[in-house]
């Protein structure tokens, strides 16, 4: 009998595939993930900690100065120049209102940069309905006329002018909320802090805007039931006497 005929009828028996390294499915350490390179699109500058592996790798990031933080999650990075729409954007992630108006000092620190305030006021016009309850913001109604409101890279913000108004006036409206009796100056100290907040948000807005406070104190007094108007014009003085009257030139 054929031998070679008989093997190419036997059956064949292919090998079973070999077993995946147990290391293969482990979970992916933090440091792993930091050495491994982005896959997909140039996220840009702004880097939100849902790109990066969450806030983890995002704390991390920042600690080792690969990214400088911006606002609560968002960062950007290291040596990019930072500018009015990336503070508006990350400004956007908190409020999750893009309808809505962000004013204040968080307005401040949009057109101007500077500390990043503790709340951010969100301003919705009488009417609406009242936005969901959210950290680190004071939603308020407020009506703006036309020309108080600006768009930056979409998000609406008060404009520089109006920003101004506001933050001039927010620490004499805030002392009527709380006088501070019996809290062992606890007030006063209080009232001094957002002075002083409300003073350098203005300064910065003069050196980087070009605000010119002179039309700050105009526009004041045009507002004769503006309420807080006294102590804001003399907050204006202060603020002039402390810093700049007016900038040369606007900064972007």
């Amino acid at each position: 009998m054929d031998t070679t005929s008989l093997a190419a009828l036997a059956p064949v028996r292919t090998p079973a595939p070999a077993a995946a390294p147990a290391t293969a499915t482990a979970t992916l350490t933090l440091g792993t993930w930091l050495s491994t390179p982005l896959v997909g699109p140039d996220p840009g500058p702004i880097v939100h900690s849902s790109q990066v592996g969450g806030a983890v790798a995002f704390q991390t990031l920042v600690r080792d100065g690969v990214l400088r933080h911006l606002l609560d999650d968002v960062g950007v990075r290291a040596g990019a120049d930072v500018d009015p729409g990336m503070r508006a954007e990350a400004a956007l992630t908190r409020t999750r209102l893009p309808s809505a108006t962000i004013g204040g000092l968080g307005a401040a620190w949009i057109h101007a940069g500077g500390p990043v305030p503790d709340e951010l006021d969100v301003l919705v016009p009488p009417g609406h309905g009242a936005p969901a309850p959210r950290p680190g913001c004071s939603p308020r109604y407020v009506r703006l006329t036309q020309d108080e409101r600006v768009v930056i890279d979409g998000v609406p913000v008060t404009s520089v002018l109006r920003t101004a108004l506001d933050v001039a006036t927010a620490p004499a409206r805030g002392s009527r909320d709380g006088d501070g009796d019996g809290d062992g100056g606890g007030g006063d100290r209080a009232r001094t802090r957002d002075r002083e907040r409300a003073t350098d948000a203005l300064d910065r807005l003069v050196r980087v805007c070009g605000l010119d406070l002179d039309h700050v104190v105009h526009a004041l007094e045009l507002k004769q039931r503006w309420r807080g108007r006294t102590q804001a014009v003399a907050l204006v003085h202060e603020a002039r006497r402390s810093g700049h009257r007016a900038a040369p030139a606007a900064v972007a």
